[in-house]
């Protein structure tokens, strides 16, 4: 599951699924407890089809 907050992160969790949190600026939140981190939409894409 790809989100840009606690609570995508969080459902990904409930779900058991992998999550990638896309961190977009410097204000963004880092460390919410997600499997992956990326800095954009294409980010995500690429560590999807690896």
């Amino acid at each position: 599951m790809i989100g840009d907050n606690q609570r995508d992160i969080q459902a990904a969790k409930n779900f058991g699924c992998t999550s990638v949190l896309i961190s977009r600026n410097e204000k963004s939140p880092t460390d919410l407890g997600q499997d992956f981190t990326v800095h954009s939409a294409i980010e995500a894409a690429d560590l999807i089809t690896k």
